[in-house]
C-alpha cells in the first residue's frame, strides 16, 4: 500500500470514502423524490460527517505548515487552495455561459459573484481556517490556547459558517500529533467514537451549517442556549463521525495489509480534487437533465450503485487526463499531486 513511503495510505483511503460520500449526497439530491435535507436518512447521515472529515484530514498536515515562515505558508496554501479555485471558476464560467446556456434555459452567471461562492467553497473555507490556525499558533505558541481561544470566540460571537469548520482542522492536527498514544489500542478510539457518533446522531436534526449566533449584544447581552446546543451537537456529530471513520480505515489497512481493492481506493483518494471538479460537470450539467426519481423499494441500493458508477467514471477521467501534463493542468488534477501540494497528502 505504501507505494510512496511518504504517503499516509489510510488517509488516501479515507479521502476516497469522503469523496464518494460527496458524490452520493449529490446523487441523492437528484434522485430523491422529496426534500433530502429533511426526509432522507442516508442524506442526513452523510452530511453529518463528510465535510468535517475532509477538514480533519487536512488538519493532519498542519504541523508541517506551522514550521513554515508566514510568507512561505501563504504562498504554499495559495497555490494549493486559491489557484485551483480561481482556475476552476474560470473554466466553469466559460463552459456555463458560452456552451451550457445555449442548450438550456439557465441564465448566465456573474464571474465575481460565483467566485465569492460557487462549488469550490470548501477550498476557500480551508484556506481561511488554515490561515486562522497558523496565526493563532504563532501568537499563542501553546497548542491548547491556539486551538481553543480564537475558535471559541469566533463560534460564539459570529454566525459565520466558516468558523464551524475550524475545530475540525484542529482536531486533525491533534490526532496526528498524538497518533501513537491515541491509536496504541486502536479499538478504543474506534468504539468510543462510534458510541458518541450514535449519541449525537440521535439528537442531530440536519443542521448542516449550524450558522447560529450564540451571544447577542443588541440592547443587552444575551446567551442563546438553544443555538449553543444546536452548534454543540453539530460539532459533536462531525468530530465523532470523523474520528470513527479515520480509526476504521486505519485498522482495516493494518489488518488487511494490502489487497487490490484497497490499492485502488488509495489511488482514487489521491485524485480527490480532480474527481470533485469532474463530478460537478457530470452531475450538475449532464446527468441533472435525466429526469428520474428513485421512488421505489430498494432506492437506497440504486443510489449507492449510481454513486459508485459516477465515482469510477470520474476517477477514470482524472487518470486519463493525468497521463499528459497539459491536460492534467487544464483539469486541475496536476495541482493536487504536484510538489506544490505535497504537504496536503504527505508527511516527512
Amino acid at each position: 500500500m505504501q507505494s510512496d513511503s511518504k504517503r499516509i495510505a489510510f488517509l488516501d483511503i479515507t479521502k476516497c470514502f469522503a469523496i464518494f460520500c460527496v458524490i452520493l449526497g449529490h446523487v441523492i439530491q437528484q434522485t430523491f423524490p422529496g426534500d433530502p435535507y429533511h426526509d432522507s436518512w442516508l442524506f442526513q447521515f452523510i452530511y453529518s460527517f463528510h465535510m468535517p472529515l475532509f477538514m480533519v484530514v487536512s488538519g493532519y498536515f498542519m504541523e508541517k505548515a506551522f514550521a513554515m515562515s508566514p510568507l512561505y505558508f501563504l504562498k504554499r496554501r495559495s497555490i494549493q487552495l486559491l489557484l485551483p479555485t480561481l482556475t476552476f471558476s474560470i473554466l466553469f464560467i466559460l463552459f456555463h455561459n458560452i456552451i451550457y446556456t445555449r442548450f438550456t434555459d439557465k441564465d448566465s452567471i456573474n464571474f465575481f459573484a460565483y467566485l465569492s461562492g460557487g462549488w469550490m467553497w470548501f477550498l476557500k473555507y480551508l484556506f481561511i481556517c488554515a490561515v486562522i490556525a497558523y496565526a493563532s499558533k504563532k501568537i499563542f505558541r501553546n497548542d491548547i490556547l491556539a486551538a481553543s481561544l480564537p475558535t471559541i470566540l469566533l463560534i460564539i460571537l459570529t454566525r459565520t459558517t466558516i468558523f464551524r469548520l475550524l475545530p475540525f482542522l484542529w482536531l486533525g492536527y491533534f490526532l496526528h500529533k498524538y497518533n501513537d498514544r491515541l491509536f496504541r489500542r486502536p479499538l478504543v478510539p474506534l468504539i468510543g467514537s462510534l458510541i458518541f457518533f450514535i449519541f449525537f446522531l440521535i439528537f442531530w436534526k440536519g443542521d448542516y451549517d449550524a450558522a447560529y449566533r450564540i451571544i447577542f449584544f443588541k440592547d443587552a447581552v444575551r446567551f442563546d442556549m438553544q443555538n449553543f446546543i444546536i452548534t454543540l451537537i453539530r460539532l459533536g456529530v462531525g468530530a465523532a463521525g470523523s474520528i470513527f471513520f479515520i480509526a476504521l480505515f486505519k485498522i482495516l489497512l493494518e489488518r488487511i495489509k494490502g489487497g487490490k481493492l484497497l490499492q485502488l481506493c488509495s489511488e482514487t483518494g489521491r485524485n480527490t480534487l480532480g474527481i470533485y471538479c469532474i463530478q460537478i460537470y457530470l452531475l450538475e450539467f449532464g446527468l441533472e437533465h435525466i429526469a428520474f426519481r428513485f421512488n421505489f423499494p430498494g432506492a437506497v441500493v440504486a443510489q449507492l450503485v449510481y454513486a459508485i458508477i459516477v465515482l469510477i467514471l470520474c476517477d477514470a477521467l482524472v487518470r486519463l487526463v493525468n497521463k499528459n501534463k497539459w491536460t492534467a493542468l487544464f483539469m486541475l488534477c496536476l495541482l493536487y499531486t504536484s510538489d506544490a501540494a505535497d504537504d496536503l497528502t504527505r508527511v516527512d
